[in-house]
């Protein structure tokens, strides 16, 4: 691969472009080895007349007039493979206009690690002219002030022992303080609240290399915002004398709070999306409650969570209804924790399979009771004291390091079922808003979950009671018979079914051995069950023959057979 520090030829671009940087407005641009722009400068749309959303992607070439675009195509393809171009271009304005444009062009290192982006500093090139016959660059001092008076861009420049030298007013309110505060010192000792070490670090690869750093991250708090962290975009160039020697660092600062906050805010609405997806796939696997319990806490960690316990209403599990009214406490029986175990916070939480009791007063009450989701954004000694009436875990659990909780109710169709509980330790963020709606997300499909296997099992109980009413307990064999019975369903799945036998005494002598089997499954099947058997049973109390009279006379379709002896046609039942 070519080596992008050609000197000769980027001495020249980059010292040239810095100090056009500092006199003009001049757009930024970036794009990938195949022309695709990636990143649109501030002072690009101002030139251009295009949103930065309206070019992203787009081929660097379609902005240039057609009669020269093999020409800029040409300059594209020589500095993506490693040197360093300057020249002129006419470029279509969004108004449909031409626009004359100067540009420096150098090689930057891609962002994928292979090859080289394209970096290119683009004025008009009838102002630069203008300036360039004003003989505004002899002197470094009077063209910096004028640039910095009316760059809206943070502007600073920097000594090869990265001190600075000069700042602009822009600069001055990102940081709060006046320009007398910096010059001299280096960005660690006037500004310790950002990432300042990183800052430096990135500077001096610039200043030995050449190659210029675009869109660092300087990320944290100046006195202009104490209380709120804010993120900066900055790019380093190296300013060079004639001889290629470096001579210091000029840098461009803006303000990208608002842009990162979307793209996270953006990021993490698709990890929620991804993961309520996932949710409805893990979740609910199965008819068992414990089962689902074990199923939310899993998902929830660690993505979500550290820790994670489901918990619900003891009586619940015992298939029954749940109470409407909680003011006598509560009673909770853990059907889910993860982790397991190996975890110093999570081992000393009451294991899976057992009950927990606690008053109405109790904070792991109340978010049953009040059935709203509740959220403690940071544990302190304060948080915990109310709760250190009923219980020592919650000091425990936050002198092992945990930060933030989380209490969601498990609520569906209009009952409360229990609650999950999510726990953060280490250096996690606390849970926010956004983490509280999540929660109550995944809650809610797990409770559904939980309540279907609830219905299923209280219908399963009450078929089954059902049915075993209905088959003899201890059937009396008829006069001069013995019997021996035993019912044994095929499996548990189809215990509750329409299956039946019964032993009836007819007259003297005579008795009779039913075997029934009624289609499907559950209450419906076990109730026809009994209608069956209750019809069979009223038909032995006609006394009729072992074979029935018979049929009126009638002319039988071919093939058709005569009924055995004995047998009773359905039609005369």
């Amino acid at each position: 691969m070519p080596d992008p520090m050609q000197a000769g030829e980027r001495t020249a671009a980059v010292g040239q472009a810095a100090a056009w940087w500092n006199l003009l407005p001049v757009a930024l641009i970036v794009s990938d080895g195949t022309g695709r722009i990636r990143q649109w400068a501030k002072a690009a749309p101002e030139l251009l007349g295009y949103a930065t959303g309206e070019v992203i992607g787009r081929d660097l070439t379609d902005l240039v007039l057609p009669d020269h675009r093999r020409e800029a195509r040409a300059v594209h393809d020589a500095v993506a493979a490693g040197r360093s171009v300057t020249g002129q271009f006419p470029m279509r304005h969004k108004n449909g206009s031409s626009i004359g444009m100067e540009v420096w062009a150098c090689p930057v290192a891609a962002q994928g690690g292979e090859g080289w982006d394209v970096l290119l500093l683009a004025a008009d090139a009838r102002e630069a002219r203008q300036t360039r016959e004003a003989r505004q660059l002899r002197e470094v001092g009077g063209p910096l002030d004028a640039l910095f008076a009316r760059s809206p861009v943070g502007l600073a420049i920097f000594d090869t022992e990265l001190r600075f030298q000069q700042i602009n007013r822009a600069l001055e309110a990102m940081n709060g303080l006046p320009a007398a505060a910096h010059i001299g010192r280096r960005p660690s000792e006037v500004l310790p609240g950002v990432n300042s070490e990183q800052m430096e670090a990135a500077m001096r690869r610039v200043l030995v290399t050449g190659d210029p750093v675009v869109n660092f991250r300087r990320i944290g708090r100046t006195p202009a915002s104490p209380d709120h962290e804010r993120v900066w975009s900055c790019s380093y160039f190296r300013l060079e004398d004639a001889e290629g020697e470096p001579l210091g660092i000029n840098a461009s600062i803006i303000d990208v709070t608002t842009q990162e906050k979307s793209e996270r805010e953006a990021a993490a609405g698709r990890q929620r999306m991804a993961l309520l997806n996932e949710a409805t796939l893990r979740i609910g696997t199965t008819l068992d409650a414990a089962r689902t319990g074990q199923e939310l806490a899993d998902i929830a960690v660690p993505r979500l969570a550290d820790i994670a316990t489901v918990d619900a209403l003891a009586d619940l599990t015992e298939a029954t209804e749940p109470m409407t009214s909680l003011w006598g406490g509560a009673a909770l029986r853990r059907l889910g924790k993860a982790p397991a175990r190996d975890h110093a916070a999570a081992d000393i939480l009451t294991p899976v399979g057992r009950t927990l009791h606690f008053p109405a007063g109790a904070p792991y009450a109340q978010a049953v009771i009040d059935r709203r989701p509740f959220l403690l954004r940071r544990i302190d000694a304060r948080a915990v004291a109310q709760a250190a009436r009923y219980s020592s875990i919650p000091e425990r659990l936050r002198s092992l390091g945990v930060t933030s909780m989380m209490m969601v109710p498990l609520t569906a169709r209009g009952l409360v079922l229990g609650v999950a509980t999510f726990l953060r330790d280490g250096d996690r963020p606390a849970f926010d808003a956004a983490d509280l709606a999540l929660a109550g997300d995944l809650a809610a499909h797990a409770a559904v979950c939980i309540d279907n296997a609830r219905l299923y099992h209280r219908e399963h109980d009450v078929a089954l009671t059902l049915k075993r009413s209905m088959l003899p307990s201890l059937p009396k064999p008829p006069a001069g018979i013995e019997i021996a019975h035993c019912y044994r369903p095929a499996s548990d799945v189809h215990e509750v079914g329409g299956d039946w036998f019964d032993v009836v005494t007819l007259a003297p002598g005579k008795g009779a051995l039913v075997i029934g089997d009624v289609m499907g499954h559950g209450i419906q099947a076990a109730a026809i069950m009994g209608q069956m058997r209750t019809t069979v049973r009223a038909f032995t109390h006609l006394d009729l023959p072992p074979r029935s009279a018979p049929a009126p006379s009638r002319r039988r379709a071919p093939g058709t057979r005569q009924p055995p002896p004995g047998h009773l046609p359905v039609r005369d039942l």
